[in-house]
C-alpha cells in the first residue's frame, strides 16, 4: 500500500479543515441574520399592537429613550407610556437594514 507524502496529507487536511470552518460561519451568520429577523419581527409587531407585557421582555433594564422635546425617559417610564395606549404607531418599514417607524 502506498502512502502519500506527510506534506501532501497535512496540505489536504488543512484544506478541508478551512473549507468547513467558511461552511460552519457561513451557516452560523445566516442562522443569526434569521434570528434577528424573527427578533425584529417581535418586536414590531409589539409596537403595532401595543403590547406593552412583549416590549417590556425585549427591552434590557437599562434602556433610555430619547425623544424630541420630551425628557429621556427609563425603561419603567417607556412601559408605562406604552401601557398608556398613547404610544401608536401607523406601520414599521425597514429600508437598506434600517428601520423607521411612521408615528400616527
Amino acid at each position: 500500500m502506498r502512502f502519500l507524502p506527510f506534506g501532501i496529507t497535512l496540505m489536504f487536511a488543512l484544506t478541508v479543515l478551512v473549507a468547513s470552518e467558511r461552511v460552519s460561519a457561513q451557516s452560523s451568520s445566516e442562522r443569526d441574520k434569521q434570528d434577528l429577523e424573527k427578533l425584529e419581527k417581535v418586536w414590531n409587531d409589539a409596537h403595532e399592537h401595543g403590547d406593552a407585557d412583549a416590549l417590556q421582555s425585549l427591552w434590557a433594564e437599562a434602556l433610555e429613550v430619547a425623544v424630541p422635546r420630551m425628557p429621556v425617559m427609563s425603561k419603567t417610564d417607556v412601559v408605562a407610556f406604552a401601557r398608556s395606549g398613547r404610544m401608536k404607531f401607523l406601520r414599521y418599514a425597514t429600508l437598506s437594514g434600517s428601520t423607521a417607524m411612521q408615528p400616527l
